[in-house]
């Protein structure tokens, strides 16, 4: 993708749901979204995901198998997307106390539906979230629940970090908000440097098409915003992005950024006023 010849419109999804659990069966269609973040011309396409993992309880420390069938408004599969970073689907997995964070890139067999194994660190509830663009049509995320009916679904209560300033496998991130205000389209800048030399990193590498990714949740998982920056051919030493934050509160966030073959996950938790 050149970055230097076409023009993106800055991204980000907000998606308030009902919340429902999550079988062979079910789906999550009851939602909101504001396309303040979507592929110029795009027209809305009514889709339907049929989530199908296995087991049909999250288990840890064992492969599981996340199915995912996209059905059009008549019930058919639909088979044919756009392509979105270099994927046709991507699907992310979070925990529902947000310490588990996954981005998967799920194949598609011949009868359109999709499946990603993983491995999961710990059991208990998982929102899974499938993004996606029919062919010819707008970004459409789905969000449902993989369910665990041993675990309390205790609400989830973050505490915004007191420094943005991590360090995650060599990389050492700072984030900056100039201001923060929710409503508002907002810019997020990442800066990057060596942790053990101090020295500013510009060897960042494109992962799916960009320098990086962001994605953004509430504590309940009910809003859901990913974000790409505003120059995706960028090398460091800084990386900004643009976000609008639906309401007041506490999010995590992690951004997703690739250095030497590895994509380095870096997760921050934020105050918006």
């Amino acid at each position: 993708m050149n970055y230097n010849k076409k023009i993106f419109l800055t991204v980000s999804f907000v998606l308030t749901i009902l919340l429902t659990g999550c079988s062979s069966s079910s789906t999550d269609d009851h939602l909101n979204m504001d396309h303040s973040q979507m592929q110029m011309g795009g027209k809305m396409i009514e889709t339907t995901a049929v989530w199908n993992p296995n087991p049909a309880v999250p288990v840890a420390n064992s492969k599981v198998t996340i199915g995912l069938t996209v059905l059009d408004s008549s019930n058919k599969v639909m088979k044919d997307f756009d392509i979105n970073h270099e994927k046709k689907v991507h699907m992310i997995l979070i925990s529902r106390d947000l310490n588990v964070f996954q981005h998967l890139h799920p194949m598609q067999s011949a009868d359109g539906s999709f499946s990603a194994e993983t491995i999961l660190p710990q059991s208990g509830d998982y929102r899974l979230i499938a993004d996606y663009i029919p062919k010819g049509g707008m970004q459409m995320p789905k969000m449902d629940w993989w369910d665990d009916p041993n675990v309390p679904n205790d609400p989830t209560i973050l505490t915004a970090d007191q420094v943005y300033d991590h360090t995650v496998d060599g990389l050492r991130v700072k984030l900056t908000i100039p201001f923060a205000k929710s409503k508002e389209n907002i810019p997020l800048t990442f800066r990057f440097s060596d942790a053990a030399s101090g020295d500013d990193v510009t060897n960042l590498e494109p992962y799916l098409g960009a320098v990086g990714h962001v994605v953004i949740v509430n504590p309940s998982l009910s809003v859901y915003l990913h974000t790409h920056p505003l120059d995706g051919a960028t090398t460091g030493p800084e990386a900004t992005f643009e976000v609008t934050f639906p309401e007041s509160g506490v999010y995590k966030l992690w951004g997703q950024f690739q250095r030497s073959g590895k994509v380095i996950v870096v997760p921050f938790v934020v105050n918006i006023p």
